[in-house]
């Protein structure tokens, strides 16, 4: 189990919610309302939420308004999120707000994390959480699990980083991993061995070949030879996915992708991790797509074409796309269709604010494209301009829209003439 890059940033975003000035007089459940969607998968995002508690990588306000959002979930039942995350909480506030939110106490969520935690909150009696917790459906070996996760008790004060870009650096590793969700301890299950297997004797003679069996051995000369440099490459092809590199490592992967072109496809990159490239390190992407672009067949190139239009829109990918726009000539059809992709992406964010955010990405981007000569927008103008009338009240939307009737007045007079 993994997260998808939307639902890692829902889960980095609600938590700077809760704490963020702007947001920080919000209830709980109304920031849940924005994390809990349609189209993010909520069991992920309760495991999501119960790893960072485990992590202690949180604020104190973070912690409650986790907690909460915890109690928000439609689709996960709450008794078996409060299996999980009551052994990890040593607060006794956030113990007490554990059983009040497991007791029925929806007022609480009706608060926003900073009041709450000036809030005296109820006593709840020992017989209402167990009416709440019912009958423990889970096995002997899973009541005795406990997780794996141990806080880190130096707070960071080894790094140079800051305290916040290390800790958000450090959850964003540590969700970005397949077994995230799964990290327990459990007792070993002892079982009888099993019988010895009454076999037929012919059935080993794959064993005990005889002189009706020839086999003849093949020695692959270059088998456990690895190259310090292909190691180093290997190494830091997989760090590119997981977290930003710096400077010298994004060079050292650049040249050495300039050298051998198919050294990415050789030790395994797909199409399918374009997206966490894109989310950590956009500038490599674009190094990496005009590798394929100049070297590839037309099929292998329409898939990681078609794979850069699936990943969500963001400044990172708006980024990775106006570059290569600007590069190399892409094929005729993909700007059309990512300027689509663009902004249905918009007018489908239910979010107020996210939607304001990128709106004014895709302004911006679309603005580039024009004034650099980089795409003709008469084939895309009717779609655009009614992208721009939809969104008039953001300002970047209005300044693209004078811009396209500049740009049509002049295209027009130009024929004309």
């Amino acid at each position: 189990m993994s997260l998808t890059a939307e639902e890692l940033d829902a889960l980095l975003t609600f938590t700077d919610r809760c704490q963020d000035g702007k947001d920080s007089e919000r209830s709980i459940q109304d920031l849940s309302l924005s994390l809990y969607t349609e189209k993010l998968n909520d069991h992920r995002l309760v495991s999501g939420l119960a790893c960072l508690l485990e992590c202690d990588l949180l604020s104190r306000v973070a912690r409650v308004g986790v907690i909460g959002a915890l109690g928000c979930s439609k689709e996960t039942p709450f008794k078996e999120i409060y299996h999980r995350i009551n052994p990890v909480l040593s607060n006794p506030f956030e113990q007490k707000l554990l059983r009040n939110i497991l007791s029925g106490n929806k007022d609480v969520l009706q608060k926003s994390p900073k009041a709450l935690l000036s809030t005296e909150l109820p006593d709840v009696p020992l017989p209402l959480i167990e009416k709440a917790l019912g009958d423990d459906s889970r096995s002997a070996l899973q009541r005795a699990a406990i997780s794996s996760i141990i806080p880190d008790p130096e707070r960071f004060n080894v790094s140079n980083q800051s305290d916040e870009q290390l800790r958000r650096t450090t959850m964003q590793m540590i969700l970005s991993e397949p077994s995230f969700g799964q990290r327990f301890l459990r007792p070993s299950q002892i079982s009888i061995p099993p019988p010895v297997f009454d076999y037929i004797e012919n059935e080993l003679e794959w064993m005990l070949p005889n002189e009706h069996y020839h086999h003849t051995l093949e020695w692959d000369d270059e088998m456990c030879v690895n190259s310090k440099e292909t190691s180093e490459f290997e190494r830091l092809l997989k760090f590119s996915t997981e977290r930003k590199l710096d400077a010298t490592e994004e060079a050292y992967l650049k040249e050495a992708i300039k050298k051998d072109h198919r050294l990415m496809e050789s030790l395994g990159f797909t199409a399918d991790l374009l997206p966490q490239l894109v989310e950590y390190n956009p500038m490599l992407t674009v190094e990496f797509l005009m590798t394929v672009l100049e070297h590839e067949d037309k099929d292998e190139i329409k898939k990681y074409l078609h794979q850069m239009t699936q990943i969500p829109v963001t400044l990172q990918s708006l980024e990775v796309v106006n570059r290569l726009v600007s590069q190399v000539e892409l094929p005729s059809d993909f700007i059309p269709y990512y300027i689509s992709r663009c902004t249905k992406t918009c007018e489908d964010q239910k979010d107020r604010s996210q939607q304001g955010r990128l709106v004014r990405l895709v302004c911006v981007f679309l603005r580039a494209l024009i004034n650099n000569s980089l795409y003709d927008m008469k084939d895309s103008l009717s779609e655009v301009q009614g992208f721009c009338v939809e969104f008039a009240r953001i300002r970047e939307a209005a300044a693209l829209f004078r811009l396209l009737r500049k740009v049509d007045s002049e295209r027009s007079a130009t024929s004309k003439s």
